[in-house]
Formats: C-alpha cells, structure tokens, sequence
C-alpha cells in the first residue's frame, strides 16, 4: 500500500500543470455548490416566512377583541 502512496504522491508533482488545473477546477465547484446551496436555503427560508407572516401557512386563533379589529373574509364564527 506505501508503494502504491508513494507513486502517487510523485505523480502529482510530475504533472504540476495539470494538478493546479485540476484543484481549480474542484475548488471552483466546491464553491460553486456551496453558493447555490446556500442560495437555495436562504430561498426557503424566505418563502415560509412570507407564507406564514402572510397567514396562509398557520391556524391563528384570536380573542374576540382582536377578531373584531381584524375581520377576515375566512374566519370561523364561535
């Protein structure tokens, strides 16, 4: 196994241009992932905040004193 390492590690210095090309290349991407993901993750967030704030995504339940300052055209008469 130490030989097989060991040919490998020189391998990678042999071939300098194309090792920087590579790690690049891997980084970019890496990068490149991590940006969507974290655009993506920020998107949800987003959106299920707006959904809640909006009062679509949660059952409210007022006191009659605030049911009466806010009607809404969807409220359950008790």
């Amino acid at each position: 196994m130490g030989k097989f390492l060991l040919l490998a590690f020189r391998n990678i210095f042999r071939n300098r241009r194309r090792t920087i090309m590579t790690l690049i290349v891997v980084g970019g991407g890496v990068a490149g992932l991590l940006l969507s993901g974290g655009y993506f993750a920020f998107m949800t967030h987003g959106l299920r905040e707006n959904t809640i704030n909006n009062g679509l995504g949660h059952l409210q339940i007022f006191t009659p004193i605030t049911s009466s300052a806010t009607k809404s055209a969807y409220s359950i008469q008790h």
